[in-house]
């Protein structure tokens, strides 16, 4: 178990439920895969460490640009591209759905369903109480028109996801949840 303390509070949490951030170029880069070869820094995965972040970190030894309203759009845009490419990677490896039918939701084999942030409230009622009864890990809405690019469509309003067993995927919707229902 990997710990790290957040630059912001200094709670000690274990790496994978933390926030990586870089610094290129003095602009402060949201690290979502953990894998940018820079020195990295931690944050909570809560909305007050993030919009608590400044310039005036001890920690940080260099300054860098630093805007605290874009910050969480910035934050929210990354998150969202990598979801998209974690999805596009899911689809050619025949792990994704298109659109979610009863029969599927019903036979186990979805993890996930990703919407689109614009489905039909009925639609997203009847997939909603679908997950309680069986069991669906989790959702989260996207752009339709991002969905289809990740399926080669013009748009898409559902995916199904099947079980999935990458944990980094895992950790990112994870952390997506959190800190988006927070909004």
């Amino acid at each position: 178990m990997l710990e790290r303390s957040c630059l912001v509070c200094s709670n000690k949490l274990e790496k994978k439920d933390l926030i990586r951030l870089v610094i290129i170029e003095n602009n402060l880069i949201f690290d979502i895969s953990q894998k940018i070869p820079q020195r990295g820094y931690y944050v909570c995965c809560d909305l007050k460490c993030i919009n608590k972040l400044t310039t005036r970190r001890k920690k940080i030894k260099i300054n860098f640009n630093f805007d605290k309203l874009d910050n969480l759009q910035r934050l929210k845009n990354n998150y969202t591209a990598y979801i998209l490419k974690m999805l596009k990677i899911f689809f050619i490896n025949k792990n994704v759905v298109i659109g979610v039918k009863d029969s599927l939701i019903s036979s186990k084999e979805l993890g996930y369903i990703v919407t689109s942030s614009d489905i039909s409230e009925s639609s997203l009622k009847k997939i909603k109480s679908s997950m309680d009864d069986y069991k669906i890990i989790d959702y989260i809405d996207i752009n339709k028109v991002n969905l289809g690019k990740t399926t080669n469509k013009a748009y898409v309003v559902a995916l199904g996801l099947k079980k999935v067993k990458d944990l980094n995927f895992r950790r990112v919707i994870s952390q997506y949840k959190v800190l988006f229902s927070q909004e």
